[in-house]
């Protein structure tokens, strides 16, 4: 596997941190998109197409309300993403594939995407988490102690091992803190090819959270071409 580099081809523009989108990017997918808000910020060509996704039935239906036509919003799961093989140029997702198993995700969003297309995505710090477990341990929440833990356990397996499990006391939930290295692992074992990273702050407004959680990872990697492989 080959060891990520720092971001060149999809940059972050601050302080939303979102990627720098190029003119030929004109199908995007955002997973986990809530509201559309983040679809809605891209700076996208003329006539390009914005598509949502979410299981959050609430969620998409006030994106429906407040975006219109701006933005196709599907319901869904991404463990079965219904479109088209090759349609998408760009699969953005702000902190949803954590809530996914990656291998399963990242398989899916690569046969989507057209040759040459690629996938973008910010993770939240390892810092997060175990800041959480600190708080939930001088709090004596010890069910939130064992989820945090199981989350951390989850992120290291891909990492290691290159696989997920579910929550064991709760089969319906599915959580991980990614490591860039089990992150760059799931990537290269859906086909993808230059894995690249880079550390960001959220910037203004954020500070706090900054200082408590640390800099987030925004990943970037490439389908290759059919002639590449």
């Amino acid at each position: 596997m080959q060891k990520p580099q720092p971001a060149t081809l999809l940059g972050a523009i601050m302080p939303s941190i979102l990627p720098v989108i190029r003119d030929e990017y004109r199908r995007v997918l955002d997973l986990g998109c809530q509201r559309g808000d983040t679809l809605a910020e891209l700076t996208l060509p003329p006539g390009a197409v914005r598509v949502g996704m979410d299981l959050d039935v609430d969620a998409v239906k006030t994106g429906v309300r407040e975006r219109g036509a701006a933005v196709r919003f599907v319901v869904g799961d991404g463990h079965r993403l219904p479109f088209t093989s090759g349609f998408f140029d760009l699969v953005i997702s702000r902190v949803a594939f954590p809530y996914m198993d990656m291998p399963v995700t990242f398989a899916e969003v690569a046969r989507v995407l057209r040759g040459g297309g690629q996938v973008w995505m910010t993770l939240h710090p390892m810092r997060m988490a175990l800041t959480r477990m600190l708080a939930s341990l001088k709090a004596g929440r010890l069910h939130d102690i064992l989820y945090q833990g199981y989350a951390v356990a989850n992120g290291l397996t891909l990492a290691y091992l290159g696989r997920q499990f579910r929550f064991p006391l709760n089969r319906r939930r599915m959580e991980s803190v990614q490591t860039l290295h089990g992150t760059a692992r799931a990537l290269a074992a859906a086909g993808f090819t230059d894995v690249q990273f880079e550390r960001r702050y959220r910037g203004a407004g954020h500070q706090e959270e900054d200082a408590r959680y640390g800099s987030v990872f925004a990943v970037a990697a490439r389908k290759p071409q059919p002639d590449e492989r």
